[in-house]
């Protein structure tokens, strides 16, 4: 007689007689979309870019423009979802810079004017993620394209740079404030801090503002050097060069941390 463990072993191993193995075959052909499948899905997404770019309310839930992305991105569509929003996202930022061209000669006034701009956009573009973001985190990758985020800073970026005259406006009101700053007014700091912020991200930064910067604070402090030399004597002198310098490693803080 067998042991138990091996009848136990030949039953668990022998097919029962008369089984048949099933087999799946795949289907002929893959199911055909609807003809307007593309344009009636872009049009809904369509809609929401715009809803987000004029600050209403978007006429349908995230979770279905995210289903809708998918569905895109899916059927290989992802190439012309992503050209598609990059031209609309354009298209955007080229009329919300246009509109700051010409805009008040007052300086201070025109940088919360660019601050108002960029925060705009950043939210935007964050909102666009949120919805794009199964386009971003697949067709993107996989291409090498620039991520939504940085296909925003490049359109900025340039548009930016295609109109001089809000560049020098955003860089004269800085200086101003700084300048402001060292002869002891009070100043909005954190507006110092978020355009500065806004050209750092940009990586216009050393382009568009520390040349400048430098060269307005070399001017500051030789007149300022002529005419202290001028009042007090060696030692308070330095007290004041002293002070100066941790004001100047403060405002950095302040400025640029």
């Amino acid at each position: 007689m067998r042991p138990v463990s091996s009848l136990a072993s030949t039953s668990s191993t022998t097919r029962p007689s008369g089984a048949r193995k099933i087999c799946i075959k795949p289907l002929a052909r893959k199911p055909a979309l609807p003809a307007n499948f593309e344009a009636e899905t872009w049009a809904m997404l369509s809609s929401a870019v715009d809803a987000v770019h004029q600050k209403q309310p978007v006429p349908h839930s995230l979770e279905q423009l995210y289903r809708v992305v998918e569905d895109m991105c899916l059927q290989n569509l992802g190439p012309g979802v992503y050209t598609r929003l990059q031209d609309k996202c354009e298209s955007h930022i080229r009329q919300s810079l246009d509109k700051l061209l010409g805009q008040t000669p007052d300086t201070l006034a025109f940088l919360t004017l660019m601050h108002a701009c960029w925060t705009s956009h950043c939210e935007e573009m964050h909102t666009l993620r949120s919805v794009f973001l199964y386009l971003d985190r697949t067709y993107v990758r996989q291409t090498g394209k620039k991520s939504l985020w940085e296909m925003g800073l490049q359109i900025f970026r340039v548009h930016l740079t295609e109109r001089p005259e809000i560049g020098v406006k955003a860089r004269q009101g800085l200086l101003l404030l700084i300048e402001k700053e060292r002869q002891g007014d009070q100043v909005e700091r954190s507006l110092l801090h978020e355009v500065l912020r806004m050209l750092h991200d940009l990586g216009m930064y050393a382009a568009q503002f520390e040349r400048h910067f430098l060269e307005a604070t070399s001017n500051f402090y030789t007149a300022e050097a002529a005419s202290k030399l001028q009042s007090i004597d060696v030692p308070a002198y330095l007290a004041h060069v002293k002070t100066r310098l941790l004001q100047e490693e403060q405002r950095v803080e302040h400025y640029l941390v």
